[in-house]
């Protein structure tokens, strides 16, 4: 009496994924993309396709944050700022799984600047009025400035950290900072 019995043996798993954006400035929403395949064997007598199909994912993204999920696709929105490694454990319907973590600085979230200022009162109540706003922004090295109300009103430089503003007549004025961080991230405040 002569018997044999098939023994399925599965490939390994090659896990792989990538991400929407790597880097950007707080808050930092990120698409992540499991790029890994379901594993299969080809039985070479009958052509018959034995699949193993992932049946959950889990994402670490670095700050302590995990996340279960069965689809391919995940969310996550980073709240620090800092360089973190993303890592992707995939379990597939057999119990094999398999694990991927990317180097250390996969994703770079910047801080954001705080821009902050404020006008003196004038000491005067002739026209123009001029007053030099003292600007208290952090982690900003460009600013961009800017003033409505009356026709008349005008600024030394709209780059200055600190510019003269000047103003023609009585009325109502919107004066408007941005704050550029050295990354680009921008904040902006009003009076």
């Amino acid at each position: 009496y002569n018997s044999s019995q098939q023994v399925l043996i599965y490939p390994a798993p090659n896990i792989d994924f990538n991400a929407n954006k790597y880097s950007g400035c707080l808050p930092l929403t990120v698409n992540f993309t499991d790029l890994s395949k379901d594993l299969e064997v080809v039985d070479p007598i009958t052509g018959t396709i034995y699949k193993s199909k992932i049946s959950s994912r889990q994402w670490t993204f670095g700050d302590g944050s995990i996340k279960t999920t069965d689809v391919d696709n995940t969310t996550y929105t980073y709240t620090k700022s800092g360089t973190r490694a993303v890592s992707l454990n995939v379990i597939y319907e057999g119990g094999c799984a398999a694990f991927k973590q990317s180097p250390q600085n996969y994703i770079s979230i910047f801080p954001q600047p705080l821009s902050s200022f404020y006008m003196p009162a004038a000491n005067t109540c002739q026209y123009p009025v001029t007053v030099q706003a003292n600007n208290n922004s952090t982690n900003a090295v460009q600013y961009k400035w800017s003033v409505q109300g009356p026709p008349g009103s005008s600024i030394s430089s709209d780059t200055d950290p600190s510019p003269i503003f000047s103003f023609q007549q009585s009325g109502i004025y919107k004066i408007k900072l941005i704050a550029i961080s050295k990354d680009g991230c921008t904040h902006e405040s009003s009076l």
